[in-house]
C-alpha cells in the first residue's frame, strides 16, 4: 500500500507531577523538585506511514518520577472502509497484532518509547520512574498502516490522529529531618564514696594515696590514713573538709588535690591535671558527701 501524507500533532507540556513515591523512612521527609518546567513540543508527520515513531526531543532521567497523559482522538478506516473513532487508549477489545510495538494491546493506542522499550499510555496515563532514555511516541499499529492525505477521502486501512500529550516530571528525595535544638546532656549519676575511692584514691589509681600514706613514709603521717575507704573517709571527715558550704576537699582554692586546685601538691609524685577525677570528687561532694562503705 503506498504511503500517504499524515498529520500527527504531539504537544508535550511540562507540569509539576503529583505522583506518589515510597514512604520515606522514619526521621526523614519527602522533598519534591520539578525537573521539567514550561517546555513543550509539537510534531507532525508528512508523507510517512502512520506507524512512524515521533521523537519528543526529551531525555528522561532514571531518578525522576514522570507522568504522561494523552487526550484527543484517533480515527481508523477499516479494510472495508468503516470509520471508527476512539481515544489514545486504542480500539476497545482489539489487539494490534504482529509487528506492532505492543501486539497484545489495543489497535491504534498511543505508545511511549523510552529508549527502545515501549509502554502503553492508556486512559489513565503513564506514571513512575523508568530507565534513562530518549522519549518518543508511536501508534500501536502493524507495519504498513498508512495515513490518508487530507482532505482527500480516506481509503481503507488508514489512520488519522490528533493527539495531545502532557509530560510532567519531578525528582522525589528523602531528606533527613532537622535534628532540632540540641538536647541537654543527661546529668551523670554522682559516684558513691566506695566507687570514688576505688576509682581515684586506691592503689594503682591516679591518686594512689597509699603509696605514701601507709604509716611508714617519713614524709607522711605514721597512720595509714588512706589504707581503705572507711579510714580515709573518717580521717578527712574529722577535718570537716567534706562539710558544706565550702566542701574544701574539692575546692578550686582550698583542696589539697592538684586535680581541683592547681596550687595543691597531692599526689606528690604525679602533679598533673586530671579534670575527670576532679569532676567525680566534686559530684560526690555536691550529692552530700555520704559514706556508703559502711
Amino acid at each position: 500500500m503506498p504511503k500517504h501524507a499524515a498529520l500527527l500533532a504531539l504537544v508535550a507540556a511540562s507540569l509539576l507531577a503529583l505522583t506518589a513515591c515510597p514512604k520515606c523512612p522514619q526521621g526523614s521527609h519527602e522533598v519534591r523538585t520539578s525537573v521539567v518546567s514550561g517546555k513543550g513540543f509539537t510534531f507532525s508527520l508528512n508523507d510517512q506511514a502512520a506507524d512512524t515513531r515521533v521523537e519528543s526531543g526529551y531525555d528522561l532521567a532514571s531518578d525522576v518520577t514522570y507522568t504522561i497523559v494523552a487526550s484527543g482522538s484517533l480515527t481508523t478506516f477499516t479494510t472495508t472502509g468503516e470509520k471508527k473513532t476512539y481515544g489514545p487508549e486504542g480500539r476497545d477489545g482489539s489487539k494490534a497484532g504482529p509487528g506492532a510495538p505492543l501486539p497484545d494491546f489495543p489497535y491504534g493506542a498511543l505508545v511511549a518509547f523510552i529508549g527502545s522499550t515501549p509502554y502503553y499510555i492508556g486512559k489513565g496515563g503513564l506514571s513512575g520512574q523508568y530507565p534513562a532514555g530518549h522519549l518518543a511516541f508511536q501508534l500501536n499499529l502493524p507495519p504498513g498502516t498508512a495515513a490518508p492525505p487530507s482532505p482527500t477521502p480516506a481509503p481503507p486501512n488508514t489512520v488519522t490522529a490528533n493527539i495531545t500529550i502532557t509530560l510532567s516530571g519531578e525528582r522525589i528525595e528523602c531528606v533527613q529531618d532537622d535534628a532540632g535544638p540540641p538536647k541537654p546532656k543527661p546529668t551523670p549519676t554522682p559516684p558513691q564514696w566506695s566507687e570514688l575511692y576505688a576509682s581515684v584514691f586506691a592503689p594503682g589509681t591516679a591518686g594512689h594515696c597509699l603509696n605514701c600514706h601507709d604509716g611508714t613514709d617519713k614524709k607522711a603521717p605514721k597512720w595509714g590514713a588512706t589504707r581503705d575507704a572507711n579510714v580515709m573517709y573518717d580521717y578527712f571527715n574529722a577535718q570537716h573538709v567534706f562539710d558544706a558550704p565550702n566542701r574544701s576537699f574539692g575546692s578550686t582554692a582550698d583542696s589539697r588535690i592538684i586535680w581541683c586546685n592547681p596550687s595543691a601538691q597531692m599526689p606528690l609524685d604525679q602533679q598533673v591535671a586530671n579534670k575527670a577525677a576532679c569532676d567525680q570528687v566534686q559530684a560526690w561532694l555536691a550529692a552530700g558527701a555520704h559514706n556508703d562503705a559502711r
